[in-house]
């Protein structure tokens, strides 16, 4: 008689969604000088200041260009996790500090969003919004979510990465449907 674990063929069948071209993106930018790493994230701060230093133009309202705005916080703040991970990475760390890396990087790029969302209040024209901030967040962690198999962590379940779809989806909609 032969048992069979449910659990090991979900993961077997999840272990191979990622394409191993971003494992060898990840390999060669770990072997970058760590100032070279840092730029990243930096670079991606600045470019979310400049964006939500402009005032937004005087268009009619659509609810298109609404879900893609609030739609593109997810993409941003991903990009300033994954970029904050990078950079913080090196090859050959233990799974609890590459675990303490990433939770550092969740940290920063909120704390970022949360510091972007008052600069937004002396804005014209912008506003402070819980719910941009909770799509940030959601971003982030959808982003070390996708990394987490190229940078030598467990392979993702497939309903774990449809959940966080749901869940940045679920905020995207929040930020623009929401009562204010």
């Amino acid at each position: 008689m032969t048992v069979v674990d449910p659990g090991a063929a979900e993961q077997d069948a999840t272990a191979g969604w990622l394409p191993p071209l971003p494992n060898r993106w990840v390999a060669a930018w770990l072997r970058l000088p760590v100032l070279v790493r840092a730029a990243a994230p930096i670079a991606v701060m600045a470019v979310l200041w400049w964006s939500s230093s402009r005032s937004p133009s005087a268009r009619e309202p659509n609810l298109l260009r609404a879900l893609l705005h609030n739609g593109m916080h997810v993409v941003a703040y991903g990009t300033l996790a994954a970029a904050c991970l990078l950079s913080l990475l090196r090859v050959g760390l233990s799974p609890g500090r590459r675990a303490g890396r990433t939770l550092a990087s969740f940290v920063l790029a909120v704390a970022y969003g949360l510091v972007d969302e008052l600069h937004q209040s002396f804005v014209p024209g912008r506003t402070c919004s819980v719910a941009d901030l909770l799509t940030d967040a959601a971003g982030a962690m959808a982003a070390l979510l996708l990394l987490r198999p190229c940078v030598g962590g467990a392979p993702v379940p497939g309903r774990r990465i449809a959940g966080m779809a749901v869940l940045c989806a679920g905020c995207v909609a929040f930020a623009t449907f929401g009562p204010w």
